[in-house]
């Protein structure tokens, strides 16, 4: 009768570890060791130009409807801050009535990226 081992099985002999001491060395120095492994690269194409016109035309759309619905919301996408601002008018007066973010923080975001070349071109 013979023993055939499947070839999933690997035959080589486990590992011998040392005692003590050294094994708690052992341990460590296998764990700060880092581990390779190889992964297919992920490669996304964006373009950003078609993206930029799908926003603009999307807050486009969103502020028409706004308008025709009778509502005072305004949306503008403010490149300095990377994001939209909202803007809540009185339809009677056109006061604005809130700003999200509010007009504080939007002055201060553009006075901070007209500074940036002065902070970054500056020689110490």
């Amino acid at each position: 009768m013979s023993l055939e081992i499947p070839p999933s099985v690997s035959t080589m002999p486990a590992p011998v570890r040392a005692e003590g001491k050294d094994a708690l060395k052992s341990v460590a120095a296998e764990a700060a060791t880092p581990k390779v492994v190889d992964r297919p690269k992920l490669q996304l194409k964006v373009d950003v130009e078609s993206r930029q016109r799908e926003v603009k035309d999307a807050v486009h759309n969103l502020n028409e409807r706004m308008r025709d619905g009778g509502r005072g919301l305004n949306f503008v996408i403010d490149k300095v801050i990377g994001g939209a601002v909202v803007t809540v008018r009185n339809q009677d007066t056109g006061e604005v009535v809130r700003q999200i973010p509010n007009q504080t923080a939007v002055n201060m975001a553009h006075s901070i990226e007209e500074l940036k070349g002065y902070l970054l071109n500056a020689k110490t």
